[in-house]
């Protein structure tokens, strides 16, 4: 007999103050995510956000959905991405996320989209034939090294040979020579900020005006305030207890202005999570593409990353010109699915979405 528990914004405060978390096998969400959820300006504190599968006692299995605002025509609707799911080992294709699936549409009315997401979910999602492609959006993927970390956020690798082949084709890269002599050009001066000041948050709105979720400042503040992820450098206890990354060995966020001879001429959200960079959030006039590119850049060689991704067009198009700095350039496609529903009310619209949208922001 399979139930299935729901739990709203308002009882993940249960869940952050349950002293019990230590000794359960799985955790069905980290604090670092349920504190976020709490705090999603886009969310309501009845909205249901964590859905958990129960045999009897025995948690079985769990997905979690993220609340938004999509405008159509003007006129904002509330909708959910579906996020983390998992399924224990024992019960894999009896129909459990299937189940989870089925309760979350009738919950959210079919307002559903996706995107992120792994080969077997997107085979729960066909297989429910509920959800049908939307858009696709084409990156790509700069590795400045080589990795054969299964996961961007591992810890070691699974064996000693591919630590060891990595090496060897590390030290043969001459990407890393290149590098070497990477520098600013000149005039262009950098400003941090630990919150974005009124000028970045209408750089924000205007860059995210015209995509389908215009997102705000409040949005913006609580990507940053409230991140799923935080570093861990010698691991975290809890942390294994939750399936999806939660405390990768190094996490940074970091919002700038360029300033080039005084002027500000954009400004940049950038991820570090260990091995990966990535840019959720950008603003800039295509003829300053070329200087965000290598602010990209030097930020990647700097921190030590292995690769950038991104799904920027004047990003990618100006990382490429930068090619004898990477080792390898590979391209990415992001799949975003919804509902029937979505796909009727959303036909005849621009289908644009910012990079750091659904939860792509977030990890």
């Amino acid at each position: 007999m399979i139930t299935i528990a729901r739990l709203t914004v308002r009882e993940l405060s249960v869940f952050i103050n349950d002293l019990s978390a230590d000794s359960r096998e799985v955790l069905p969400i980290s604090k670092l995510r349920a504190m976020s959820f709490m705090s999603n300006p886009n969310a309501d504190s009845s909205d249901v956000v964590l859905y958990l599968a129960y045999r009897f006692d025995k948690l079985i299995g769990y997905r979690t959905v993220l609340p938004d605002n999509m405008y159509i025509n003007g006129e904002p609707i509330k909708i959910a991405w579906l996020s983390a799911s998992w399924v224990h080992a024992e019960y894999r294709r009896k129909g459990i996320s299937t189940e989870l699936l089925n309760a979350i549409d009738a919950d959210w009315n079919q307002r559903l989209l996706t995107s992120n997401f792994t080969p077997y979910a997107k085979h729960v999602y066909s297989k429910s034939q509920k959800f049908v492609k939307l858009i696709d959006v084409v990156g790509a993927r700069f590795y400045l090294k080589a990795t054969f970390l299964h996961s961007y956020n591992s810890f070691r690798h699974r064996n000693v040979m591919l630590a060891i082949l990595e090496r060897v084709i590390n030290g043969l890269n001459p990407s890393f020579f290149f590098r070497h002599f990477l520098t600013m050009p000149n005039g262009v001066d950098l400003e941090y900020f630990s919150r974005p000041d009124e000028e970045l948050c209408c750089m924000l709105e205007d860059a995210t005006s015209d995509t389908l979720t215009r997102r705000s400042r409040d949005s913006w503040n609580w990507v940053l305030r409230f991140p799923w992820l935080k570093s861990a450098p010698l691991g975290d206890r809890i942390a294994s207890k939750y399936f999806f990354a939660s405390a990768p060995p190094v996490f940074n966020q970091y919002v700038l202005k360029v300033f080039r001879y005084g002027e500000c001429v954009g400004m940049l959200h950038i991820q570090h999570s260990h091995t990966r960079l990535s840019v959720p959030y950008s603003y800039f006039e295509p003829e300053h593409a070329g200087l965000m590119a290598r602010v990209v850049l030097m930020h990647a060689k700097k921190l030590n990353a292995t690769f950038i991704v991104s799904y920027n067009n004047c990003l990618i198009r100006e990382l490429r010109r930068h090619r004898i700095f990477f080792l390898s350039v590979r391209t990415r496609k992001r799949e975003y699915l919804a509902t029937d529903y979505m796909v009727d009310r959303l036909r005849g619209l621009d289908l644009r979405f910012a990079d750091g949208d659904g939860d792509c922001a977030f990890i």
